[in-house]
């Protein structure tokens, strides 16, 4: 496999969290209860109905900004360790 060039690929992995995201938000928005059921089958035991709470626009825009600057953040550290080690197994 190839080295990663930084900006595409942070640029691609924080776009595909920024659709998975409004995708979820916006489906949470839609039809809370829905989503809920649906999120609560992918957290086995975990009894989301119990925990959840409304969530407003300006909430759901501040997680959307903090998880795209994590997302970023995550995959830069992310490519710069790929290419650290691809480049000291390709001298092998």
């Amino acid at each position: 496999m190839t080295t990663l060039s930084l900006r595409p690929f942070v640029a691609t992995v924080t776009a595909f969290v920024a659709v998975v995201y409004l995708a979820c938000a916006a489906l949470f928005l839609a039809v809370p209860d829905a989503a809920r059921g649906l999120f609560g089958l992918w957290f086995h035991g975990i009894d989301l109905q119990a925990i959840a709470r409304e969530a407003g626009l300006t909430e759901v825009a501040a997680g959307f900004v903090t998880s795209l600057i994590a997302t970023a953040i995550l995959a830069a550290l992310f490519a710069v360790l790929w290419n650290r080690f691809h480049s000291k197994e390709v001298t092998r």
